[in-house]
């Protein structure tokens, strides 16, 4: 009879970045792709692409990671509620580069996301991203976000 013994261990991320929504001008982080008639905008669907920075003030800030997905107008009664779900891909120079956090959740500038995986060096994540909006100007919304995961990596291959 063969034994063998497995040894778990599970990491955590405490991680707080800056998140440029972008949703109007030449400089846009965000696309309607999808725009149905109507009083509001049920039914929308937006492709993503915002960059999170280490730093609320973006001339000092190293680029940290990009939030690309989608997001969809789920609310029929006329109250914004935008459903997300995106890959938060950290970018070469980052501590974790090429890994994601898989994101779930509603609304962009206050409230919770549900992290509800990962990849690479976050393979196995759960966790919250806690956001509240810090900045707001014309088109923009920068939005702060703590990250709260834990994770357990494995080796590519095993």
């Amino acid at each position: 009879m063969s034994t063998f013994t497995t040894t778990v261990v599970e990491n955590k991320l405490e991680l707080v970045l800056y998140l440029h929504h972008i949703y109007n001008g030449d400089n846009a982080t965000q696309k309607i792709v999808v725009q149905p008639n109507g009083v509001n905008s049920f039914g929308s669907i937006v492709a993503q692409d915002w960059p999170c920075y280490n730093n609320l003030d973006v001339s000092g800030a190293k680029l940290i990671a990009r939030a690309q997905g989608t997001h969809t107008m789920t609310s029929k009664s006329g109250a914004l509620s935008w459903y997300n779900s995106f890959s938060l891909l950290f970018q070469d120079g980052s501590r974790f580069p090429g890994s994601t956090l898989e994101v779930k959740g509603i609304n962009v500038t206050e409230g919770e996301w549900s992290i509800v995986g990962g990849t690479g060096e976050f393979t196995n994540a759960q966790g919250t991203i806690y956001k509240s909006t810090v900045k707001t100007m014309a088109n923009v919304d920068i939005v702060k976000i703590t990250i709260h995961a834990t994770y357990k990596p494995t080796k590519a291959g095993n």
